[in-house]
């Protein structure tokens, strides 16, 4: 007697392979799946019928189940992997009204006569 299990990239519910259900984006699908499972954050898939889930790429940041990255918010820094937009602030001292960074080097130095007390800073004050 041979076992079948749900194909990978499918999810089968209730365990009937007679019903194998593509895997949608946001979600992976390993063989023998019941149901789809989210991709963690700091991942992302966008196609459907898939194994696993894709790193996060920089400049975006990806929270759970994500079907596409989220392009990173000014006055943050989101290096490949990121989980959530103000996980990395630009530091004390520095501000950014770009988005999409991804280290803390392109984080602008505070402008001359004005201050930046605090992190993650979209402009000076």
């Amino acid at each position: 007697f041979l076992s079948q299990s749900c194909p990978s990239g499918f999810y089968c519910p209730e365990g009937s392979v007679d019903t194998a259900i593509i895997c949608p984006p946001g979600k992976y699908c390993p063989e023998g799946s019941a149901e789809p499972t989210p991709c963690a954050s700091g991942s992302y898939q966008n196609d459907t019928g898939r194994t696993d889930c894709r790193e996060c790429p920089g400049g975006f940041y990806c929270l759970v189940g994500a079907d596409e990255p989220i392009p990173c918010p000014s006055g943050m820094y989101c290096p490949n992997g990121t989980n959530f937009a103000t996980q990395f602030h630009c530091p004390r001292g520095s501000f950014s009204n770009q988005t999409g960074l991804t280290d803390e080097d392109e984080c602008d130095l505070c402008t001359s006569g004005k201050y930046c007390e605090t992190t993650g800073l979209s402009h000076p004050t």
